[in-house]
């Protein structure tokens, strides 16, 4: 192969490349921005957002922001969900509905 073949396809390579760490970059910004949004919810004291725990609380667990999320935002994905442990009302008050129930259900506590 001739050097400027090698040159070609160093070139497409470092392309390639930046397209997917601007790709990361953007999903970084996403989920940074989405748990910020959640911990805002949570510290706002909304009482009619206890109809929405479950469903919230199913996001972080399951969608994996606490799982591989964790490589792209760090802690705060968890400092999110203890926002929200500690925050929202009615959080802990009935066990059999609302994030206890979601917290033990996805960590095989409870079926």
């Amino acid at each position: 192969m001739a050097v400027q073949d090698f040159e070609t396809l160093f070139q497409d390579k470092i392309e390639k490349e930046t397209k997917i760490r601007h790709h990361v970059s953007e999903i970084k910004s996403n989920l940074d921005r989405a748990l910020q949004m959640i911990s805002h919810l949570a510290l706002g004291k909304i009482d009619d957002l206890r109809l929405y725990v479950s469903r919230i609380l199913d996001l972080l667990l399951s969608s994996g922001a606490l799982d591989k999320g964790t490589l792209l935002v760090g802690t705060l994905a968890f400092t999110t969900f203890l926002v929200w442990a500690t925050s929202v009302p009615d959080f802990c008050a009935n066990f059999s509905s609302g994030g206890v129930k979601v917290l033990f259900r996805s960590i095989g506590y409870v079926r």
